[in-house]
């Protein structure tokens, strides 16, 4: 999601792209279709967004923030640089995809199937990785891949592109299950 303007763009990698108006500080109704969402702040309704409510037609879903707002964050110490280097390994073979997803280590099985069909070119161009911030989500029922996701990772990518973050799912065992890609 980006903001562009007096509205918002959603755009989920092709498939779909909105324009969102707000109706409030809070609330936004696409321009072309019968789709909405509602912001969640915290704080009685005055701090930092903690979710939103996705609306399609009459059904309603609500969506908890899971990763925190990267662009803020400045790359610190990384207390497990060996857990970084693995993730970037996965990554990259995430953008390959075929073969390079089947021989790296550190994937869970439904991930590695699924991004084994062919590449995911998000996170191509990948020169390093610098860790900005490690969520604990465990036991909030976050299912990525058929997997059940413990932390979220929160990277900056250096390398080729446009400035780049992804947040990337790991189970309890340190299994990359899933990654989403945002440009800044």
């Amino acid at each position: 999601m980006t903001r562009e303007a007096d509205h918002l763009v959603l755009d989920d990698g092709g498939r779909l792209v909105n324009v969102f108006v707000p109706l409030s500080e809070t609330r936004f109704e696409a321009e072309d279709a019968d789709r909405g969402f509602t912001l969640i702040r915290g704080e009685e309704g005055r701090g930092g967004v903690t979710g939103m409510t996705l609306r399609l037609l009459a059904d309603e879903m609500p969506a908890e923030r899971i990763a925190p707002l990267l662009r803020p964050i400045q790359p610190g110490p990384d207390p497990s640089p060996e857990l970084t280097h693995r993730v970037e390994a996965v990554l990259k073979a995430f953008a390959r995809g075929g073969k390079a997803v089947e021989d790296v280590e550190g994937v869970a099985a439904q991930a590695r199937k699924d991004y084994a069909r062919g590449p995911a070119p998000e996170p191509a161009g990948i020169a390093r990785l610098a860790l900005l911030a490690v969520r604990d989500v465990s036991g909030r029922g976050i299912v990525r891949h058929g997997a059940d996701v413990a932390r979220v990772l929160a990277y900056r990518i250096f390398g080729e592109g446009e400035p780049r973050h992804v947040p990337v799912y790991v189970t309890a065992d340190g299994h990359v299950t899933d990654r989403d890609v945002v440009t800044e």
